[in-house]
Order: C-alpha cells, then structure tokens, then sequence
C-alpha cells in the first residue's frame, strides 16, 4: 500500500548509484520548476521504498534536494511503499529520469 506522506529531508536516504547526474544547473533549474508549480511536486512527488526502518528515495532525488537545497523545505512531499524490490525500484528510477539531463 503507497501512502502520501511530506518526510523531513533529514530522514531521507539517497541511492549512491542514482541514474540522473545533480548539477548545481539541474538544481537551480528543477528549483525553478517547483517554484512555478508547487503543487506538481505533490502531485508527483518523491518515490520512497519504506525497507528496514530506512526512508530510501529511489526516484526524485533532484526534486528532493531542490526542494530542500535552493528552496529551505525541511519536508518533502513522497510517496513511500514498503519493501518494494529492487528491480522495480530501478525500473521506475529509469522511467523517472528519462526526460531530463545525464
């Protein structure tokens, strides 16, 4: 079951091996973005595998940590799933970065 929750960026845990690069321009230009639409980043927020006790984003990094980085906000909208395997982590995060850079 996906339960809609905004976690304290402090409590996130981020892949070391994300398929999308986070440059300080994809930062400022995904800050914009949120910026000039808030509530798309609710309506598509983070992707969160709930595993261990760990809040592990698998999709949305960079919309994590512009939201927290450039913006100043402690909580980030996520969707967060319990023990979701790692292949459809990987499959989503794949999905979820294939239209924007690196």
């Amino acid at each position: 079951m996906v339960t809609h929750a905004r976690i304290p960026f402090s409590d996130l845990v981020f892949l070391d091996d994300n398929p999308r690069t986070r440059t300080p321009e994809g930062l400022r230009r995904m800050a914009e973005d949120i910026q000039a639409d808030p509530t798309f980043f609710d309506n598509r927020p983070v992707l969160v595998n709930l595993a261990a006790g760990r809040y592990q984003v698998y999709a949305g990094d960079l919309r994590a940590h512009a939201a927290h980085d450039v913006l100043g906000w402690p909580d980030i909208p996520c969707n967060v799933e319990p023990d979701v395997p790692d292949a459809t982590m990987r499959r989503r995060a794949i999905q979820d970065n294939t239209h924007r850079e690196g």
